[in-house]
């Protein structure tokens, strides 16, 4: 089990990144540059959770393009609150060159 007690960790919810069916190529692309972007900032991913959701009143063909909202979990590398979030938008500019 990982060991979350010393509080250097973050999380950030990734809806903008992620919106895409659950089987896309473009989703598994985005998540491998959300990746490699937040390893190139010196942060390592710990991991990503996904966000329950009913979809229990949704048609088919809302089924078949239901986005994917997931929660990543990463090291907390910054010395400030505002230098994480610099960060952040940093990943989110790096990360949305796809369609």
């Amino acid at each position: 089990m990982l060991d979350l007690s010393d509080g250097h960790q973050a999380s950030m919810l990734l809806e903008r990144f992620l919106c895409q069916p659950v089987k896309s190529v473009v989703r598994r692309a985005k998540l491998s540059l959300y990746n490699k972007v937040a390893e190139s900032l010196g942060h390592v991913v710990l991991g990503w959770h996904p966000v329950p959701t009913d979809n229990s009143d949704l048609g088919e063909s809302a089924l078949e393009t239901e986005p994917v909202i997931e929660q990543v979990l990463v090291t907390k590398i910054s010395r400030s609150e505002v230098e994480f979030e610099q960060q952040q938008e940093v990943w989110a500019i790096n990360a949305t060159p796809l369609p």
